[in-house]
């Protein structure tokens, strides 16, 4: 597959997304990637985007971070070897802002992976990323306006969560829709 100059391997994958409600004050995707295509995927280099509104703060502006007030990252649970505590392939956090004004996402909370993660051999999974996050001072977000938020009680394949490779140059969309 190419895209402006850069070629990727051909990606066929399901991201699925149990949207976990633990409350106005965190917003904790579950997430589940499986490989369907004929080929091992490298997990570095994959990045998964859960795109979100990140409401006002006590009655202040949203600035153009996505990371005011601070808001931190957990990963409270995983089935990638060494789990969430490992330095050889547990899932990195950031966050980014939306420049362009998407409906119900002015920000998203992406998901990469290092270079010791490993290959999703062909029809494997990577269940139970089980993440949270939330403003530092706990002020509330408002999850049913968020773009990818599906407030499932299970895992359901979703295509509001969307998947990247990155090439050389700039990530390549290879799962999902994003916001318009």
């Amino acid at each position: 597959m190419c895209s402006a100059g850069s070629c990727i391997q051909a990606v066929n994958l399901t991201v699925k997304l149990y949207g976990k409600n633990l409350g106005t004050p965190w917003i904790a995707p579950q997430l589940s990637i499986t490989n369907n295509g004929t080929s091992a995927l490298p997990l570095a280099g994959l990045s998964l985007r859960y795109w979100y509104d990140e409401e006002a703060t006590n009655g202040t502006t949203v600035v153009a971070t996505c990371n005011t007030p601070v808001q931190t990252a957990f990963c409270d649970s995983t089935s990638m070897t060494g789990g969430c505590a490992s330095a050889t392939g547990a899932p990195n956090f950031s966050w980014a802002f939306v420049n362009a004004g998407k409906t119900n996402a002015d920000c998203y909370y992406q998901v990469t992976f290092s270079s010791t993660a490993g290959s999703l051999a062909p029809g494997a999974s990577v269940a139970d990323i089980e993440l949270r996050f939330s403003k530092n001072d706990f002020s509330a977000y408002t999850q049913a306006n968020d773009y990818s938020y599906n407030g499932a009680t299970a895992y359901t394949a979703t295509t509001k969560v969307t998947a990247y490779i990155n090439s050389t140059t700039t990530p390549v969309l290879v799962y999902g829709t994003e916001p318009m």
